[in-house]
């Protein structure tokens, strides 16, 4: 039996919506260790925020001789999450191979793939990290 996304995904996510605010979560994401945000409406996918988005946000939006925390949280206070998110995003069903995903993963440079069922509804999450551990139980 081949295994399957299913088996290594990660199905307890944390998600946003598109009208959340910027504020709080890049420090969230990096309490956590939370690199990649799933973006949903209902219980179905709308698109997906990264912590590299985030950082670039702060980055293009803050002049570096400036970096005062508050000036940082005021700016991102005033954005949302849809104004960042990608839409669009390259997702993989629960039953895809973890070699197909994996190749997929290595020849698309994504970091992630959001798990969703063929309606859209988002059941999960594969990221790189999950096949480098699903790799070193295999060896």
């Amino acid at each position: 039996m081949t295994d399957t996304v299913r088996d290594i995904m990660t199905t307890k996510l944390a998600v946003l919506r598109e009208e959340d605010n910027l504020a709080s979560i890049l420090e969230d994401m990096e309490s956590r260790h939370i690199r990649h945000l799933p973006v949903v409406d209902g219980d179905k996918l709308v698109g997906l925020i990264t912590h590299r988005d985030l950082l670039r946000l702060s980055a293009a939006e803050i002049d570096p001789s400036k970096m005062v925390q508050a000036r940082i949280e005021q700016r991102l206070q005033d954005k949302f999450v849809a104004s960042v998110m990608t839409r669009d995003v390259a997702t993989i069903s629960p039953d895809t191979t973890i070699r197909e995903a994996a190749t997929k993963l290595v020849r698309n440079r994504f970091g992630c793939f959001p798990v969703v069922e063929a309606d859209g509804t988002l059941v999960g999450i594969v990221t790189e990290h999950d096949l480098l551990e699903y790799l070193a139980r295999s060896l």
